[in-house]
Order: C-alpha cells, then sequence, then structure tokens
C-alpha cells in the first residue's frame, strides 16, 4: 500500500496516478477485511475506489481533451502570423 501511495505522489502522467489510486483504496478495502469489517470494506470499495476515483479520472480524461484543443490551436494560430508582425 505504501508502494502505490507512493507511486500516486511521484507519478507525473496524472492519469495514470488516478488508476493508481485505485489500487490504493483497494489495499485500505483489503486492510478493512483483514480486520473482519467486511462493511467498511464493502464501502471502501464502492465509494472511494470506484466511485470518486473513476469520476476524477474521467474529469481529467475530459480537461486534457479541451487543454490540447485549445493548445493546439493557439499553436496554429500564431505559426500562421508572419513573424515581422507583433502579436
Amino acid at each position: 500500500m505504501l508502494a502505490l501511495s507512493y507511486g500516486v505522489l511521484i507519478d507525473r502522467n496524472i492519469i495514470r496516478a488516478g488508476f493508481i489510486l485505485i489500487g490504493v483504496f483497494g489495499c485500505i478495502s483489503v486492510l478493512f477485511l483483514l480486520l473482519q469489517a467486511q462493511f467498511l470494506a464493502m464501502a471502501q470499495m464502492m465509494i472511494y475506489a470506484v466511485g470518486i476515483t473513476l469520476v476524477v479520472v474521467i474529469a481529467l480524461m475530459l480537461t486534457n481533451r479541451i487543454l490540447n484543443t485549445s493548445a493546439a490551436s493557439t499553436c496554429r494560430s500564431s505559426a500562421s502570423r508572419p513573424s515581422s508582425l507583433p502579436a
């Protein structure tokens, strides 16, 4: 669990870090199972691992697509300008 937590912190790709976060929440759920707390383990998996993390990952994927589109249009518009004209 600590290795996965460290992976979330140091990973440069935010989408991959979101998927690693699912593993962290899964490990926490296993700890609850070892403590004989089945309800908390299932709540951990259903609420955090599946619900919140996937919403965050999907939101990041959509935001990343919007940012890439706007960056590409900015590059195209600055490339089409003559270099002698000010921006």
